[in-house]
């Protein structure tokens, strides 16, 4: 299992340029959530108030998020 990642731009990696345009931003912050050792879904977030970057604080909450997430 894995913590939260995030791209603030498609320059960061551009092997997620294709997810990034069908999702419409160019940012995005993900964490898995796993149920039972395996992986249930995703908490999914997309460009953050005012066009700031995500940055590691950000990660740390969606971590928390998935975390505490219930199923």
């Amino acid at each position: 299992q894995s913590g939260a990642t995030f791209l603030n731009s498609i320059a960061e990696d551009s092997r997620f340029a294709q997810i990034l345009d069908s999702a419409a931003t160019s940012r995005i912050l993900v964490a898995p959530i796993y149920h039972r050792g395996r992986l249930y879904g995703f908490v999914d977030m997309r460009d953050k108030a005012a066009g700031k970057p995500f940055d590691f604080a950000d990660a740390e909450s969606a971590r928390e998020i998935a975390d505490s997430t219930r199923l």
